[in-house]
C-alpha cells in the first residue's frame, strides 16, 4: 500500500524511479545529492549514502504512514524549487 502511494507521488511529481520490490523506493530527484541530503537533515529526516554514479538518485527506506507523509513533503518542496 505504502509503495504505491510513492509511486503514485512520483508520477505526479514526474520523476524516474526504479520497480523495486524491496523495503525502499530509489528515485531520481534531479539535483545533487548534497543539496538533497541537507535539505533533508534541515528535516529531521535520514537518507541512504549516494549511488554514484547515479548522483541525483535518492534511496529512502518505505516507513510508516506518517513517515511517509514527512518524507513526501521534503521530496515536493525540493522538486518544486527549481
Amino acid at each position: 500500500m505504502e509503495r504505491e502511494k510513492w509511486n503514485k507521488i512520483l508520477d505526479s511529481l514526474h520523476l524516474q524511479y526504479t520497480q523495486s520490490e524491496a523495503n525502499f523506493i530509489f528515485f531520481n530527484i534531479n539535483k545533487p545529492y548534497d543539496e538533497v541530503n541537507r535539505k533533508f537533515k534541515e528535516a529531521g529526516i535520514t537518507i541512504a549514502r549516494s549511488f554514484p554514479p547515479n548522483g541525483t538518485w535518492i534511496r529512502i527506506t518505505i516507513g510508516l504512514p506518517e513517515e511517509n507523509i514527512e518524507v513526501q513533503k521534503v521530496v515536493e518542496q525540493l522538486v518544486r524549487v527549481r
